[in-house]
């Protein structure tokens, strides 16, 4: 069967910032057993202020960086070469510098750093609709990084600036060398479908070019997700205009596809040596490359295996990465993406650790081979048994606080720290026209719902599917998403009803909990005991 990742119980060691509760909630990410690179002096050099006149990247002139800055990491070093990268508000990676220049792609006005950067993506294709009677309003894809400026041909504007998924939590550990984030994922595009996807990043410092990132993710909502990239990413085609794949019995070979689109651009990493190279020249060892270790799918067989005996399964087909690029279009981008082909259904969590490693091809050709086996993705195994407690405090104000008011305060009760199967996400939110915090385990709750406009006639077979819809505005200004305040189970599905009480138990003000579209607090069960 699927490998079960046995949790990683502790929390985060030694830490210089973190966001409030996110040493727990960050207990999610399993333990990494990769090799350290780290030969030669160095450091790992936080900031979160944005500073423009330090900026070495060319960007779009209708775009300005400054809207999307969350953090940058600097390794410096005197003995090896440095590097940049930088994380967008929605967490995804939309800058790396080094030696040879900015590798993300310029942007365009339509989705600047929403396309074309590295992150998580997911999508339901069951419900994802593509008649142009919807007119895009049936999008399922869920973006780590958030939504467009504007939306499809012919249609409104969002926003005159991007609004990038709300970051719930996020954290720099100065030991680990490593920070990590969490974001609600959006549908990048105004929609009647919800975006029900908790993505978690984490990006760790290994040394001589290596950085590993940690993608997890947990399906909170209604519907299967079955299309799953970690990463979607890719680089400028001007910096690095050709592509190699390792080859199964060692070295590389030369294979740049022009189309990601098309029949060949798509191979299954069976079939290879587990990594994969943009670069500057593919016949020069010494020119620059970035690669990508995404491994050997160590799985395929088990699941062929219990698919062949009628057992349930979880994986499609083989682990792809496809590649193409844009050398006869508009965009300087050229994509390289990983897709597990894993199924993820409601109430479940998943995660994948993969390498991103730069230096010059025989660096990345080295070290890559060296981290292949070091790749892993599987389910998170977490139960109401094993999973971390984030105490929870009482607050006048806001109900309930991961922060103890006074040095003296004892927990009034405990949500899990990490997604236990089957729980629901306890956000906190703020009505920004009143300042009002209140909680809920929808996101949506307090944002606006636009009536949609079903274009279809009763006899349709579609008719009932869109028939009394609205459309999702979380970009709307309503909302400010404070942060995630742990999981809670539904009372339906909690396994350890004598440990917990309602919800509505603890807040005792129904003030402080706003539904939504979700279950009340009356419906949902909260740890009072360890």
């Amino acid at each position: 069967m699927m490998k079960k990742i046995t949790p990683y119980a502790g929390l985060l060691l030694s830490v210089a910032f973190l966001s409030y509760g996110a040493d727990g909630l960050f207990s999610i990410f399993p333990a990494a057993d990769a090799p350290s690179f780290l030969q030669v002096p160095s450091e790992l050099v936080y900031n979160s202020k944005y500073q423009p006149w330090a900026s070495v990247s060319h960007w779009s002139d209708e775009v300005d960086e400054k809207d999307v800055f969350h953090a940058e990491l600097q390794h410096q070093s005197i003995g090896e070469r440095s590097w940049v990268i930088k994380i967008g508000k929605g967490g995804q990676l939309y800058s790396i510098v080094s030696s040879w220049g900015e590798t993300v792609p310029p942007q365009s006005a339509k989705s600047p750093w929403n396309d074309d950067v590295w992150q998580a993506t997911v999508l339901n294709t069951k419900i994802l609709d593509q008649d142009k009677a919807l007119k895009g309003r049936a999008n399922a894809f869920i973006h780590q990084s958030g939504m467009y400026v504007r939306n499809y041909e012919g249609q409104e504007d969002l926003n005159s600036k991007p609004f990038y998924s709300p970051m719930l939590a996020f954290g720099f550990n100065e030991k680990e060398r490593s920070y990590s984030t969490l974001c609600w994922g959006l549908i990048p595009t105004p929609s009647v479908n919800r975006g029900e996807t908790l993505i978690y990043s984490k990006y760790r410092d290994l040394g001589a070019g290596v950085i590993e990132i940690t993608y997890a993710f947990y399906n909170f909502g209604d519907y299967t997700l079955n299309d799953l990239t970690f990463p979607w990413g890719g680089v400028r085609t001007s910096v690095f205009p050709e592509q190699v794949v390792a080859d199964k019995k060692g070295g590389y070979r030369f294979f740049t596809p022009f189309n990601y689109g098309i029949e060949g651009c798509h191979i299954d990493i069976k079939d290879t040596g587990g990594w994969i190279a943009r670069v500057q020249n593919a016949a020069d060892p010494a020119g620059y490359a970035l690669g990508i270790v995404f491994g050997k799918d160590r799985h395929w067989d088990e699941q062929s295996q219990l698919k062949k005996a009628g057992k349930p399964f979880y994986q499609n087909s083989p682990t792809v990465c496809g590649s193409g690029d844009s050398r006869h279009g508009k965009r300087d981008y050229s994509v390289l993406a990983v897709a597990p082909r894993i199924l993820v259904r409601p109430g479940e969590a998943f995660f994948m650790r993969v390498y991103m490693v730069l230096g010059t091809l025989e660096e990345v050709a080295a070290k890559s081979a060296q981290l292949v086996d070091h790749v892993e993705y599987g389910f998170l195994d977490y139960d109401e048994n094993n999973a971390p407690l984030l105490p929870l405090y009482d607050d006048r104000k806001t109900g309930l606080t991961s922060q103890p008011p006074t040095d003296k305060a004892e927990p009034v009760a405990y949500s899990y720290a990490v997604p236990v199967k089957g729980s629901v996400p306890l956000f906190q939110l703020k009505e920004t026209a009143t300042g009002k915090v209140v909680l809920s385990t929808d996101p949506y709750a307090l944002c606006g719902k636009k009536p949609f406009a079903n274009p279809y006639s009763k006899g349709d077979p579609k008719y009932e599917t869109y028939q009394n819809r609205v459309i999702y505005q979380p970009y709307d200004g309503k909302t400010e998403w404070l942060g995630l305040l742990g999981y809670v189970m539904p009372e339906k599905l909690a396994a350890k009803k004598s440990s917990g009480r309602s919800l509505s138990g603890v807040l005792s003000e129904r003030r402080f909990f706003v539904p939504g579209d979700k279950p009340d607090m009356d419906e949902l069960l909260i740890r009072t005991e360890k």
